[in-house]
């Protein structure tokens, strides 16, 4: 099943998707796949520089990481996958309820 068709299919149940990761290439990939603030939530970084901006075009908010806590039907969506395995490890010590999607 392709990326697309899992996001719609946790989005039908009622899953939170939540993109983690605000880097250029989080922004180019959102873009090449229309995913935007419609589909993800919104996205976590750990830069004070870019929480509560807006990615560009497709207008997802920028949240702190600890935003996910809140959440508990979630979805992240790995877009930093760089760095997954220490993305991966930091934000399921802040909720465990966690479903991860790399891409």
């Amino acid at each position: 099943m392709g990326l697309l068709n899992k996001l719609i299919k946790y989005t039908s149940k009622n899953y939170s998707i939540i993109g983690i990761g605000a880097g250029a290439k989080a922004n180019t990939f959102l873009t090449y796949y229309g995913l935007n603030n419609s589909i993800i939530k919104f996205i976590t970084d750990a830069s004070k520089f870019k929480k509560n901006k807006y990615t560009p075009l497709t207008r997802i908010p920028i949240k702190d990481d600890n935003e996910i806590k809140k959440l508990n039907k979630i979805v992240c969506l790995i877009l930093s996958w760089n760095i997954s395995d220490l993305v991966i490890n930091k934000i399921k010590k802040i909720n465990k309820n966690i479903k991860i999607l790399k891409i």
